[in-house]
């Protein structure tokens, strides 16, 4: 009885220092664009390079981002991922964000037709490991959005504009 205690911890102890060694999936924004600008909207579209150190494929499950400009938050979201990194491989996994410029409007003190904006982007991609089990792979970075100015609008697209922007 005393042996198989013995073995059980020896094993425990020797599967800690295993895990402790094994890499963990990474990910890295290696492009942001502007996609689909209209007069209320665009969409940043983020590209984000996973790379998966284990020997089986790595699903992807989930993504989360969280938008600020001026140190106020002006989007929050989650967005569901298909798909999976290649085993010992890397992928560019494209996460789409979009921005609606009245709730950007409200949100931020200062910003108005034609602004340019400055923005904070924190995302995180959910991956599955064959090991842990679901992982959130933090990421950040910064850029800037411009808002259509008043020159962009026709005179309907401008009455438009700003009839959304009274009823919300």
């Amino acid at each position: 009885m005393k042996r198989i205690g013995m073995l059980l911890m020896v094993t425990m102890l020797s599967g800690c220092s295993l895990l402790e060694g094994f890499a963990k999936p990474t990910a890295e924004i290696v492009g942001a664009q502007i996609q689909n600008l209209s007069l209320t909207s665009t969409t940043l579209l983020f590209d984000v390079e996973v790379s998966n150190p284990y020997s089986a494929a790595l699903p992807l499950t989930n993504a989360d981002y969280a938008l600020a400009s001026q140190g106020v938050e002006f989007l929050n979201g989650a967005a569901e991922l298909q798909g999976a990194i290649p085993a010992h491989g890397s992928k560019v996994v494209q996460l789409p964000v979009n921005v609606d410029f009245m709730q950007l409007l409200r949100a931020v003190d200062g910003v108005g037709l034609g602004s340019v904006v400055p923005y904070d982007a924190d995302l995180g991609l959910s991956v599955d490991t064959p090991l842990a089990g679901a992982m959130r792979l933090p990421l950040s970075t910064s850029g800037e959005v411009t808002i259509p100015s008043q020159e962009d609008l026709t005179i309907e697209e401008a009455l438009r504009y700003a009839r959304d922007y009274l009823e919300k």
